[in-house]
């Protein structure tokens, strides 16, 4: 046993002590002696302590113990860790020990910056603006883990969905769909960027644009991660302006006027038949949409003299003499939205009124 102990201390940062112990009261022991005076350099907090196992061990209560203690060495301080066994020895009265100290600074270290990681990890996990779900790669592809966001808009706990599959949480055919872009990524190590549509159980209607990619852990496996944004008002925000231009089109088509609508970018968003019909031949058969100045042939490059930017800019009604499509003065009016910033242009021919106010002042 010696030689085995002596043999593991060349190896690492290992010393031991042992022995026969004859005393019948710990205080006797001359090795306990040795144990008093060590524990003089350790941390206060750890002093009490590490007397109490060992006068536990040299009067017979435990046979074995083990205890991590802190002790500065040169303004730092060393991990160590002792472990004590005790065994008796056939026709004798005496008992064999050993006592191993280990010095575990460098585990303790690691141990530390571990937990450390793993806290930062579960912060940004629990707090970014997201779901995020950590799913096996496996016949189920069972949930992992995932934050709490997730679990929430399932009105569940992360715990409760650890262990199930999507075909437990969503209806069948969504589960279908979601396995079977699940089974891609396994089979090809791609990634996935698709849209949810669910309804939750306290009944509201939900999309979700969901990204989801493997990833290989340490030991060489591979789980799937998946990060997901909820983007339900932003659909309906895009449905509502699709409707809008929708309507904006038919109300344009049956105006006989000059008139058109142009995006914030000045792109063309629709016009009138008349309007459309005064447009250069060559942008009545393109199909990507001309913008102001295509239209207008007015090769205005200088913001600040350009009426339709400025009426993007201030939210305000300004006139235009510079188009080439028509004689007359334009009306360009800014559409607002909630937010009072300018969405759409409308364009049209100035009535008197209007053009005797924009021959009055600087268009």
């Amino acid at each position: 046993m010696d030689f085995l102990l002596k043999y593991i201390a060349d190896l690492g940062k290992i010393t031991y002590i042992s022995g026969r112990m004859y005393a019948e009261t710990p205080e006797a022991d001359p090795l306990f002696k040795f144990i008093l005076h060590r524990s003089e350099s350790l941390l206060p907090e750890d002093k009490e302590e590490y007397l109490n196992q060992y006068r536990k061990f040299f009067s017979g209560q435990v046979r074995s113990f083990s205890f991590n203690y802190s002790v500065p060495v040169n303004g730092r301080l060393k991990q160590l860790c002792d472990y004590a066994s005790f065994s008796d020895l056939p026709e004798s009265t005496a008992g064999s020990f050993a006592i191993a100290t280990v010095d575990i600074s460098e585990l303790a270290k690691h141990t530390s910056e571990l937990a450390n990681t793993d806290t930062l990890l579960t912060a940004i996990f629990d707090n970014l603006p997201g779901y995020i779900v950590m799913k096996n790669i496996s016949s189920d592809f069972a949930y992992l883990r995932c934050n709490n966001a997730f679990s929430s808009l399932l009105q569940m706990h992360p715990s409760e969905v650890a262990g199930k599959t999507d075909f437990d949480l969503f209806p069948p055919a969504l589960a279908r769909r979601i396995r079977f872009f699940d089974m891609q990524i396994a089979a090809n190590h791609s990634i996935a960027d698709n849209q949810w549509f669910f309804t939750t159980p306290n009944g509201k209607e939900h999309a979700m644009r969901f990204i989801s990619r493997p990833l290989k852990r340490p030991d060489g496996s591979e789980i799937i991660i998946g990060f997901g944004i909820d983007t339900t008002r932003q659909d309906r925000l895009v449905g509502k302006l699709r409707r809008r231009n929708k309507e904006l089109r038919l109300l344009l088509a049956g105006n006989n006027n000059y008139s058109m609508l142009l995006d914030s970018s000045l792109h063309l968003a629709c016009a009138t038949p008349a309007m459309q019909r005064s447009f250069p031949p060559e942008l009545q058969e393109t199909d990507s949409p001309p913008t102001c100045r295509d239209i207008c042939s007015c090769n205005i490059t200088d913001s600040t003299l350009c009426p339709a930017q400025q009426a993007v800019a201030s939210g305000k009604t300004h006139w235009c003499k510079y188009a080439k499509i028509t004689d007359r003065i334009l009306s360009v009016k800014p559409l607002l939205n909630e937010n009072n910033s300018t969405t759409y242009l409308a364009v049209s021919i100035a009535d008197d009124s209007e053009t005797l106010e924009a021959e009055n002042i600087d268009v």
